[in-house]
């Protein structure tokens, strides 16, 4: 079977409540005190979401959500290819604590590849998350903590790669970590 052509670049939607049905884990971070939003990993972050401050709104039962939009800008100069399955890649939020940036959430595959979504250089990928958050009783596994969803957050693009060739799935780069966080942002409760 010969391998798939890559997928050029468009506007996808990700829904990361649908990955329920895949699987998710969740780390939970550490208290922290206070911390603000002066802390970017770059002052023109390649990732970027749609605004700085997120309000986590109730939805069904006790559960509060947010849909948060972002774009990532290759200013790489190479491609960036992502693995995924059927659009939907690994990523995640990671929460500023006082002793740093720790993961809060992470989102599980299943085993699929399919061809990679590739930006090319000074293209831009347009996607959202939707976050939920909910008390211990109304967790499925999908959601942060409510009672401590308050804070400063930045999403995480897990594996984007440069130098990516398709049939070869060794290769590749990771590119470094400051190319695939976001910016940090804040979600509060209303």
């Amino acid at each position: 079977m010969a391998p798939m052509a890559p997928i050029p670049h468009r506007r996808r939607t990700l829904h990361l409540r649908s990955l329920a049905l895949l699987g998710a884990s969740l780390l939970v971070g550490g208290c922290d005190s206070s911390p603000t939003l002066t802390d970017p990993a770059e002052p023109d972050p390649l990732l970027q979401t749609g605004a700085l401050e997120y309000v986590l709104e109730p939805t069904s039962g006790a559960a509060h959500e947010v849909v948060i939009p972002y774009a990532f800008t290759n200013r790489t100069g190479a491609a960036v290819s992502i693995q995924n399955c059927d659009g939907i890649f690994s990523l995640g939020l990671e929460r500023k604590t006082s002793d740093g940036w720790v993961r809060s959430w992470s989102s599980t595959l299943v085993l699929c590849q399919s061809a990679p979504i590739v930006i090319a250089p000074g293209e831009s990928y347009h996607d959202f998350v939707t976050v939920r958050a909910a008390p211990p009783t109304a967790r499925s596994g999908m959601e942060i903590p409510l009672e401590s969803a308050e804070g400063v957050y930045r999403i995480v693009w897990d594996r984007p790669l440069t130098g990516f060739q398709l049939g070869s799935p060794q290769t590749g780069t990771v590119l470094a970590k400051e190319q695939r966080v976001s910016n940090a942002f804040t979600m509060e409760l209303p």
